[in-house]
């Protein structure tokens, strides 16, 4: 008997049942750390989500619950997101609404019917709640393992009996336990699921409906019989022959699913995620992708829409019609913005197609005409037989021997490559960039630094003028043995050959006092400032000749010194080169004259509005 209750102690310490701890291969398992997380939950948080009319808020409740609102999922570079929100975070305010009885519908609804641009959440933050329910499930799976290798070690009676006692005291205190925590979490572990793969045979996407977008994900709608024991509704598809589909749109995802392939199966990796399906049902939620216009389009129809080149779109369906590579629906947006009006557009495949006809279409209108001319001739050649005019007969010569110059000219192998080397693109994906601090303004132009010192003393509340360091003052002041470049950006050159410089500490500074820093360039050094992702404000003053420029410096402005007629000439000549290196960059143009003050005040004026509009950058 002694050696049956040795022999249990040696499988079951009952020192460990006290210290809530269980031994088993050298691994520690505390029962304690089970619920450990009920600590997590009193983690209260209070976070501002900013709300965009045009742009869903990425937040997927919870449908399961509805004594209080859960968040299930966000959506990736969602609003949401940004904001600190996460899987498993529960909503206790919105908007000063308390929500803790609330359910998912309530929460929604107050979200889309704020007017504000901020909304105020505060939320119950849970860190660990669902590695708790991983944690859970793997301590139980090791118990019931564990289990299972000491019966198979039983070989006598009262062995067996021994361990029955023993093992059924840990199995009550770790039901308990278990219940407990089963019973405050039932409702996160409803619907769990994981990722799994399947090989299906090619072509099956022609047997089933999809929906969503790179907003949300893409997901099975509807799925015909033959494949309902693969695939089922609300299934979201992850990735698809190695290629990823969570940032696909609705347009890649269909065309990358009905391609051939050379193997006979093509494998899916999907995931049920029924809870965002829903909320795709009743919030229709698809694609969302801003792109900015390379080309002009006027509107054919009502439902089209009209844009300029330039013009922002806000994407939000790539498949209009259900088809790829037709129509895609957009938003046209003004330059803070706000939606102006909606409709259909061609997709990126139609888009350059029409761009590329265009641009053969212009590139060949003098063959056309050309064309047209001859084909006259030959009319006149046939129906006059027997006056024929000799200039007609000459002018047909010239036009052969034009054509056959413009022959060899597309012979050319450098023309060729040349060809292939134009940029067709009809839209180009861009992204959005908010800027909370002023931005530094650029005033480039004839006698720019009589106006920024003006500017200065007018306006001193809203501009200060940067000033300038040349390279013998950087060396001076023991910055030039640390890199240049990351310091201080080249801005104008000096008739000595010495280029000028700003500081980037300067400039921060300066913007951190709630002023805009002014700078006078002469050249374009757009891309040092692009590179310190630094988005100035560039205003370009213009005068119409130089002999307006001499009569309002000479007479109007009180110069310190007079400019004769041949000097203007050289300033504006000068200034027309600069201006062509600012000419595919969009920028304010004013056009100077006699009223330095006019100016001044027009100045200002740009200044307030270009501050408040996007900027949009290549994505």
């Amino acid at each position: 008997m002694r050696e049956c209750i040795k022999f249990s102690k040696s499988l079951l310490n009952l020192n460990d049942v006290n210290n809530n701890t269980f031994v088993m291969n050298n691994d520690i398992l505390s029962i304690d750390n089970m619920i450990k997380y009920e600590s997590d939950i009193e983690q209260v948080k209070q976070l501002t989500m900013t709300k965009k009319l045009h742009e869903f808020h990425g937040i997927f409740f919870d449908t399961t619950i509805e004594n209080g609102v859960i968040i299930r999922q966000v959506a990736n570079n969602s609003e949401a997101r940004k904001a600190g929100l996460r899987q498993g975070d529960r909503i206790l305010e919105l908007c000063g609404i308390n929500m803790r009885m609330a359910n998912y519908r309530l929460a929604e609804k107050i979200i889309n019917e704020c007017k504000d641009n901020e909304i105020i959440i505060k939320i119950n933050c849970s860190v660990n709640r669902y590695e708790s329910d991983i944690s859970l499930a793997m301590a139980k799976s090791s118990i019931n393992n564990y289990n299972r290798k000491l019966i198979k070690k039983q070989s006598t009676l009262v062995r067996r009996n021994a361990f029955k006692r023993k093992n059924r005291i840990l199995h009550r205190y770790f039901e308990r336990k278990q219940n407990e925590h089963s019973a405050l979490y039932q409702n996160y572990l409803l619907n769990v699921s994981l990722p799994r793969r399947i090989h299906l045979r090619p072509l099956f996407a022609n047997k089933l409906k999809l929906c969503g977008g790179n907003a949300v994900g893409i997901f099975v709608h509807t799925i015909a019989e033959e494949l309902q024991r693969f695939l089922q509704i609300g299934d979201q598809l992850l990735e698809y022959n190695k290629y990823d589909l969570t940032q696909a749109t609705a347009e890649d995802a269909a065309l990358h699913l009905a391609e051939p392939i050379a193997q006979n199966t093509a494998e899916l990796i999907v995931l049920f995620n029924i809870d965002v399906f829903h909320q795709i049902q009743e919030n229709p939620i698809g694609d969302s992708f801003y792109i900015r216009a390379e080309f002009e389009r006027s509107s054919a129809c009502n439902s089209s829409l009209k844009f300029n080149k330039g013009d922002i779109l806000y994407v939000d369906n790539t498949l209009y019609d259900g088809k790829p590579c037709q129509y895609w629906r957009a938003w046209k947006l003004d330059p803070f913005g706000q939606p102006i009006e909606s409709g259909y557009i061609p997709s990126k495949y139609n888009a350059e197609c029409e761009v590329f006809r265009q641009f053969f279409r212009n590139m060949n209108n003098h063959d056309t005409n050309m064309l047209h001319s001859i084909r006259h001739i030959f009319h006149r050649l046939i129906s006059n037989k027997s006056n024929v005019d000799d200039n007609d007969t000459r002018l047909l010569a010239s036009f052969s021997s034009m054509s056959n110059d413009r022959n060899g000219y597309y012979d050319n192998q450098n023309s060729l490559e040349s060809m292939e080397n134009i940029d067709l693109q009809a839209y180009r994906r861009v992204r959005m960039i908010e800027q909370t601090k002023p931005r530094p303004v650029i005033i480039f132009g004839p006698y720019s630094h009589t106006i920024v010192k003006r500017l200065e003393s007018q306006f001193s509340s809203l501009f200060r003028l940067c000033q300038k360091k040349t390279e013998t003052m950087i060396m001076m002041s023991s910055i030039w043995n640390e890199k240049k470049d990351d310091h201080y950006i080249s801005c104008s050159s000096r008739e000595d050959g010495e280029s000028n410089f700003i500081s980037l500490t300067e400039l921060t500074e300066i913007s951190n006092q709630g002023l805009h820093p002014v700078i006078t360039i002469t050249g374009n050094s757009l891309d040092e400032f692009h590179q310190q992702q630094i988005y100035p404000i560039i205003i370009e003053l213009r005068f119409r000749s130089a002999k307006q420029m001499k009569i309002a410096v000479n007479k109007y402005w009180n110069h310190t010194s007079k400019i004769s007629l041949r000097t203007a000439k050289n300033i504006h000549k000068h200034h027309q080169k600069l201006s062509k290196q600012f000419e595919h960059i969009e920028h304010v143009i004013l056009n100077a004259n006699i009223n330095l003050m006019n100016i001044i005040n027009m100045i200002e004026f740009h200044v307030l509005i270009e501050q408040d509009k996007l900027i949009w950058k290549e994505a």
